[in-house]
């Protein structure tokens, strides 16, 4: 499977805007979320989702939340951070600073 890196263009995109597509193979390993007690009852939607997706889901949180009444609504995040030469410190710490305000010990290892 082929991703964009942080570098990369946006995509789709028209041809004048191809030749700024980076892609990369994605890693093999892929993270699940924790599993959760009650699978019997339990539903789970898996998606990546792109920085803008993140914002369009903040604000249907409203109706995801009133859809969902009566049930418990859990979400898992997962937060991946990386550039071609790797990660600059700089990044880093800012990541985690802003991480930690959304939830305390919330960092990138």
């Amino acid at each position: 499977m082929l991703e964009r890196t942080l570098a990369s263009a946006p995509w789709p995109c028209d041809l004048g805007g191809a030749p700024g597509v980076r892609l990369r193979v994605a890693p093999q390993s892929v993270t699940r979320p924790p599993q959760i007690a009650n699978p019997g009852g339990l539903r789970r939607a898996v998606a990546a989702l792109e920085t803008h997706e993140v914002v369009d889901l903040a604000e249907a949180m409203d109706e995801l939340i009133k859809a969902a009444v009566g049930h418990t609504l859990r979400l898992s995040m997962t937060v991946d951070l990386d550039r071609e030469g790797g990660v600059s410190e700089e990044a880093l710490a800012g990541v985690n600073a802003v991480l930690g305000k959304v939830k305390a010990g919330w960092v990138l290892r």
